[in-house]
């Protein structure tokens, strides 16, 4: 398994698990229960992101593309 990312954000964790869906790609979060206790006011426990090793160019492009999509590129 590869870690695709980490983040506490569940907004963008929702969006490229969306995306990754959509493009075919198997992924797993972990944690996510734990990083959104108490209302994600704990900043030391992040949602990570999984896929398979096989994935990870793929989804690696995926993430690119949301993260250039949320600066406006």
């Amino acid at each position: 398994m590869f870690e695709l990312l980490r983040n506490s954000d569940p907004v963008l964790i929702s969006r490229l698990d969306a995306a990754l869906k959509a493009a075919g790609i198997r992924c797993f979060v972990f944690d996510i229960h734990t990083a959104s206790a108490y209302g994600g006011a704990l900043a030391a426990v992040a949602s990570r992101m999984m896929v398979a090793d096989e994935d990870r160019g793929a989804a690696l492009q995926v993430l690119a593309s949301i993260e250039a999509d949320a600066c406006g590129d």
